[in-house]
């Protein structure tokens, strides 16, 4: 696996945010103006996510693992590809500063949930990132 600089790394944070906002504000626009189906744009977005991490495993950005395809595993896909078409969905119907606020408070939720319900306990350093996260 390569290793990178701290300017190459930040510079890939900054295109990532840029981009993220780019394909959000593509997104609705072609929600709006063409009534594009909602599952369609979510399998676009996982074809897309494919070619791009077979692109950075490809340039070694990171190192390939072989996992079985158990149970667990399965659940974890189906999750995210839930995640995905649920967000889409939240955005063809709601305004862009709804769906950046449900998609931000995402994470707390999910914290909160896991604490409540099974009981796992939180280091205060992971709690105090979700602090600067919900300003956004």
């Amino acid at each position: 696996m390569a290793s990178y600089s701290v300017a190459v790394l930040s510079l890939c944070v900054v295109l990532n945010v840029l981009f993220s906002v780019i394909i959000v504000l593509l997104n609705k626009f072609i929600y709006l103006h063409f009534g594009f189906p909602n599952v369609t744009m979510s399998c676009l977005h996982l074809v897309f996510t494919t070619i791009g991490v077979c692109t950075c495993h490809r340039l070694n950005v990171f190192n390939r693992r072989c996992l079985p395809i158990a149970r667990p595993l399965l659940i974890l896909s189906l999750s995210f590809c839930g995640f995905v078409t649920l967000t889409n969905l939240s955005l063809e119907y709601n305004t862009v500063g709804t769906y950046q606020l449900a998609k931000t408070l995402t994470s707390p939720l999910v914290i909160a949930i896991q604490a409540k319900y099974y009981a796992k306990r939180f280091s205060s350093k992971l709690l105090s990132t979700l602090v600067g996260r919900s300003r956004r």
